[in-house]
């Protein structure tokens, strides 16, 4: 049976009657495991493109970890850094997003950000990204920080990396450590070393021509149903209305990156990531975190005003259906798109291995096996 039924059956165990193979699977659900992803970017005045591609690639790295079964809760957090229009006090380090389950919302503060001048205290956007967010407590979860520039490692004058690393992996967090430059670089050699004292994967990256973002014949219609997508999305409470601008925002941000950026935003928008039920009620009924009966008339959206609790449950239902159809949709061109990316990249001799995406993607799988995922292709 497909992920995406199962989705469907979880969604109706709060309140269908259902057969006992349908209960088996409701019960036999596993138990997602959780990811803390952290991103820190250099945000000093020489690093525009590698800003540039995060913002081109965010929905590539979503994507990735989409893959990983069991799907997992992912959250993801932002910090900048190396800004002198940010807090000198604070070591030129901004916490853009803490942890979120809210991925629009993310990719809307990763559009914010922008370059200046400044000094790039690695040590310093690491330690404040270990002690001012809220980890999952959990040492089954899978930690991870990213932090990546092109300056010496070594600059900050008050914390060292020593220390700041080795509280990292003391707490469970692995640091990776992107270095923008070639590993012959002087610079890389400290890079490298800060990796090791974490657990953490080391790699270089071309921040100006690493990535790639090539065009697909797919592009187009997988942008076409990511705004179908939306049509299913049902928000509800005060939120809801706000956060379906943010979602309908999320889509226009990411078709004026590219038409890949919107391709693959898509393909994160049909994956299990990309969760919304602190505002949608077919992602909050399949999760059982609502009672639609509860519900007050102002709180729904304007179509579903006035239904009583059979036509409600009736209306959800439909949109989870819609939903599934759509989002099988997704995944198969989304499997041709990505069949027609690798033997296009071989075509032209391209590679991802040094972009900021690939490094990430290639990263973070590797050490999410190490705590029992498995990747499907």
């Amino acid at each position: 049976m497909t992920r995406i039924k199962t989705a469907l059956l979880l969604a109706a165990c709060a309140a269908l009657p259902l057969a006992a193979e349908e209960i088996a699977i409701c019960r036999a659900a596993p138990e997602r495991p959780q990811v803390d992803l952290v991103l820190c970017l250099d945000a000093s005045n020489s690093m525009d493109a590698l800003i540039a591609s995060a913002k081109l690639k965010l929905w590539a790295i979503v994507s990735e970890m989409a893959k990983a079964r069991p799907t997992p809760e992912l959250r993801v957090a932002l910090l900048s850094y190396g800004n002198n229009g940010y807090d000198k006090e604070k070591g030129w380090v901004r916490i853009d997003c803490p942890f979120t389950t809210d991925l629009d919302g993310l990719s809307a503060k990763l559009d914010a950000v922008t370059t200046n001048g400044g000094d790039e205290y690695v040590a310093r956007v690491v330690r404040e990204a270990l002690l001012s967010l809220n980890w999952t407590p959990s040492s089954k979860a899978l930690k991870v920080v990213f932090v990546a520039g092109n300056e010496p490692a070594t600059q900050d004058p008050q914390f060292t990396l020593e220390k700041v690393f080795g509280d990292a992996i003391a707490r469970g967090i692995q640091v990776n450590t992107l270095y923008c430059g070639a590993p012959t670089d002087p610079d890389a050699a400290g890079w490298r070393t800060a990796a090791s004292r974490a657990d953490g994967m080391f790699a270089c990256i071309d921040k100006d021509r690493g990535t790639v973002a090539l065009a697909a014949p797919q592009d187009k219609e997988l942008a076409e149903l990511s705004g179908k997508l939306n049509t299913t999305y049902l928000g509800y409470g005060v939120q809801g209305r706000l956060r379906k601008e943010s979602q309908a925002a999320g889509d226009a941000s990411a078709a004026k990156q590219a038409p890949s950026a919107a391709a693959e935003r898509a393909c994160s928008k049909s994956g299990g990531c990309y969760e919304n039920s602190d505002w949608d009620m077919v992602d909050a009924l399949q999760n059982k975190r609502m009672d639609l009966s509860v519900l007050k008339d102002e709180e729904l959206p304007q179509e579903m005003r006035g239904l009583d609790a059979a036509g409600r449950q009736a209306y959800v239902e439909r949109k989870a259906q819609e939903r599934a159809r759509i989002q099988e949709e997704i995944q198969k061109l989304s499997k041709d798109r990505e069949s027609y990316l690798k033997e296009e990249m071989k075509k032209q001799g391209l590679s991802d291995e040094k972009s900021l995406d690939g490094a990430i993607r290639k990263a973070v799988k590797a050490q999410a096996e190490k705590k029992g995922m498995t990747f499907s292709e």
